[in-house]
């Protein structure tokens, strides 16, 4: 598998790189993304559809993380008919696909099948997309997580997303990737709907000097900024539940992580409502 510089390089010398949209019936796609691994993108994956789910949505989540899923590990099941599965027998996906977490919250799993995907046209995002689109179109929420990094798998589903995360921690490594991300895919995105969510936050002042230094390098080299949807608190209970392989919500319902992230969960819905809004203007001008 190619490393992170591979794939920014070969971005970097395809300006014309781009991926057509096959989901614009989907309701709300959210791809969540990370330039570093291990700074909980798939936790707040898992904890965000929950949270939207909690609030009266219907939610898939899918683990789009095709060579190193996780999200089977923390929600304790075993996926029989996994994503991969799918995208190598050239599938819809189906009812089969789905296990089921709370009432009217799905979840697609995924793990490493023995023979791993090698072929890149397996690894082709508007495949993907046009295999799970029929299942998606049953729900608000389609929350995906993804790989770390950037590359054409994922940047084929941030190009497709409705709104796209970008999950960080504080220390300056993970505000340098995630600059490096931003830089390597802000050519390709005609109308770049990034937010950032810190995550692991010791306190409010030190995610607020992150978030700073990020946008400093933004509006420098980039002339844009990057607003901060939200700050998930360093949480011991996020551990315990973790060891037990067991979600947040199951766990611990008062935690100050799982506050947090009910909070961003409330701007994804104000980003939907919006969205809905603006496309409804457009119907009736047309109509007039």
């Amino acid at each position: 598998m190619k490393d992170q510089a591979s794939n920014l390089r070969m971005l970097a010398s395809n300006h014309s790189l781009r991926f057509s949209t096959t989901v614009n019936d989907v309701e709300e796609l959210v791809v969540i993304m990370s330039g570093k691994g291990g700074v909980g993108k798939s936790f707040l994956s898992l904890h965000l559809a929950y949270a939207l789910n909690a609030s009266g949505y219907r939610v898939l989540l899918v683990d789009s993380n095709l060579h190193n899923p996780s999200i089977h590990v923390m929600t304790n099941t075993e996926p029989v008919y996994p994503l991969n599965f799918w995208i190598r027998e050239n599938r819809t996906l189906d009812e089969r696909a789905l296990i089921p977490l709370s009432q009217n919250l799905d979840f697609v799993g995924n793990v490493v099948l023995e023979e791993e995907l090698r072929d890149p046209f397996l690894e082709n995002p508007n495949l993907f997309l046009e295999l799970i689109t029929p299942l998606a179109l049953r729900y608000d929420f389609v929350v995906m997580d993804t790989q770390t990094g950037l590359n054409e798998w994922n940047l084929g589903l941030l190009q497709n997303a409705h709104l796209g995360l970008l999950v960080g921690i504080t220390e300056p490594t993970s505000v340098i990737d995630t600059y490096v991300l931003i830089k390597a895919a802000y050519p390709y995105l005609e109308k770049p709907q990034l937010k950032l969510v810190l995550n692991q936050v010791l306190g409010e002042r030190t995610g607020l000097e992150a978030h700073n230094n990020l946008n400093l390098a933004l509006k420098h080299f980039l002339n844009t900024e990057m607003e901060l949807w939200g700050m998930v608190p360093f949480d011991l209970e996020v551990k315990k539940a973790g060891f037990e392989q067991k979600p947040l919500w199951s766990y611990h319902k008062r935690s100050s992580a799982d506050r947090s992230i009910r909070k961003i969960a409330a701007l994804v819905e104000k980003h939907r409502q919006q969205k809905m809004a603006n496309e409804e203007t457009m119907i009736q001008e047309v109509s007039t």
